[in-house]
């Protein structure tokens, strides 16, 4: 009996050793800093997958209009040149587009070699040639902005169009810890004056995982604002997700951003607008991007 209790007492010990010896390596990894960045390799080609899709309801005293859109593109970011500083220069370029308005009323997709219906018109122009270059730090900045010999101005950066990569910290972060963003954002004053506003993205380093990092997002607006008109501006703007980076290659693997956000009277008394959407990008393959649906390759 003696024997069997010393027996049973050390085999909890054993356990209960164990056990710490767990939570101290969980609290050893929880408190391990991790440096992240974006690394480029000059004439490396990454291919993305970009979706949106979005619902805008519409409400005017009692009657009330949902429009659905959707959309997805290839996007290929080619690096031209990588500086000495670990920035790099991207050329940026559209593989195809499928898109669809209206519930699906009017549909294209530019691979299928049909023109683009008149609603769409311009947009094949832009398919297959480089858009633009940007210059990116490492850190996912855009320093730099240029299509053709035009030069975007400072204070267009901050657009969704140069959303290309999402900005990563400044030090090494541990599982928990949060670094911000701050952009500013126009709108039309009632009196048709431009008025800037200050928005911040704030990123939380959720989990590491086989050399996986993933990083929750989360946008908020500083500026008070008390006119729905110009709430209404920044319904699009204001979105929630996360993004996976692949530590090792500095590769944006995933991101998928989304918003469901309603303004009162946007428009004078009696009037709502609700936008609800979805936005994912997912790196591919030249292969997968170029090929249509319901194709073998693009299975």
């Amino acid at each position: 009996m003696l024997r069997s209790a010393a027996s049973c007492a050390s085999w909890i010990l054993t356990i209960v050793c164990c056990f710490n010896g767990v939570l101290r390596a969980a609290d050893g990894d929880a408190g391990r800093k991790h440096t992240l960045r974006y690394k480029f390799a000059e004439g490396a080609t990454l291919h993305y997958v970009v979706s949106n899709e979005t619902s805008i309801q519409v409400q005017v005293g009692a009657t009330s209009d949902v429009v659905q859109h959707a959309s997805e593109s290839g996007r290929v970011l080619r690096t031209v040149a990588v500086n000495p500083d670990g920035s790099a220069a991207l050329e940026v370029m559209i593989e195809y587009v499928s898109l669809s308005a209206g519930d699906g009323a009017i549909e294209w997709d530019s691979r299928s070699g049909e023109p683009a219906p008149a609603q769409f018109t311009g947009i094949e122009k832009t398919i297959g040639t480089p858009l633009m270059t940007v210059t990116i730090s490492a850190d996912g900045t855009i320093v730099r902005a240029q299509r053709g010999n035009t030069l975007a101005d400072e204070s267009q950066l901050d657009s969704p169009e140069f959303d290309m990569l999402p900005m990563l910290p400044a030090e090494p972060i541990a599982i928990g810890e949060s670094w911000t963003e701050r952009f500013e954002v126009g709108v039309m004053t009632e009196l048709k004056l431009k008025r800037p506003i200050s928005m911040q993205r704030e990123y939380t380093l959720r989990s590491v995982e086989n050399g996986v990092a993933e990083i929750g997002v989360r946008t908020s607006v500083l500026t008070p604002i008390e006119d729905p008109r110009e709430q209404g501006q920044l319904i699009q703007r204001i979105q929630s997700g996360s993004f996976r980076l692949d530590i090792a290659q500095g590769q944006l693997r995933e991101r998928v951003m989304k918003l469901d956000n309603k303004v009162v009277g946007f428009e004078g008394p009696h009037t709502a607008l609700r936008v609800v959407g979805t936005r994912q990008e997912s790196l591919g393959s030249a292969e997968k991007t170029a090929a249509r649906p319901g194709s073998k390759s693009a299975q």
